[in-house]
């Protein structure tokens, strides 16, 4: 198994944050709602506003294009273990609390294209709880999981690995995947 990590997310209204990155060349979502102006941190360690968030977003490589490029290195990409701090969209995984799915579409796309094995999100830590309980579901031959963590219990999620398959997968809080 070969395990990949991918930490950017798209953005949110939240103030920009290095990690946010734009979904595609094509598609760059700013947030109508941001709650605080872009900055980021000089080379010499000064806060800098980011005048244009779109234009900055730009310079950096988006989504679809590092996950592309990390699975360009992956061996049986069948085989591979990803953990992508951004939900897909689409799936419920990404429900926040105010109602509003925030998911990626290139993550979306990117899973559904590739259908790694595993691949495990996060960033929207109340979607299990609003979303009826969903932290695993499957995407073709992709499972993908969101295991949470709004509640004062640690969630988890356990599984085992048994000629390839995933076997044994239970959440702390929600039980065990049907």
């Amino acid at each position: 198994y070969e395990i990949c990590g991918c930490p950017w997310i798209r953005d949110y209204p939240f103030g920009y944050k290095y990690w946010v990155v734009a979904e595609s060349p094509e598609y760059t979502y700013i947030d109508p709602l941001q709650l605080g102006r872009p900055v980021t941190i000089s080379r010499t360690n000064e806060i800098e506003e980011i005048p244009d968030l779109k234009t900055y977003l730009l310079t950096k490589p988006p989504m679809s294009v590092s996950l592309n490029n990390l699975a360009a290195r992956v061996k049986d990409i069948s085989k591979s273990i990803w953990l992508i701090h951004q939900p897909p969209a689409y799936l419920g995984l990404d429900l926040c609390g105010s109602g509003v799915e925030v998911g990626s579409l290139a993550v979306y796309n990117f899973l559904l294209e590739k259908q790694p094995l595993l691949s495990i999100h996060g960033h929207i830590h109340e979607a299990p709880e609003f979303n009826g309980q969903i932290w695993a579901l499957k995407l073709g031959q992709t499972l993908c999981i969101q295991a949470g963590q709004s509640r004062k219990e640690l969630s988890y999620v356990l599984f085992d690995f048994e000629d390839g398959e995933i076997v044994n997968l239970a959440h702390s809080v929600y039980g065990r995947y049907r």
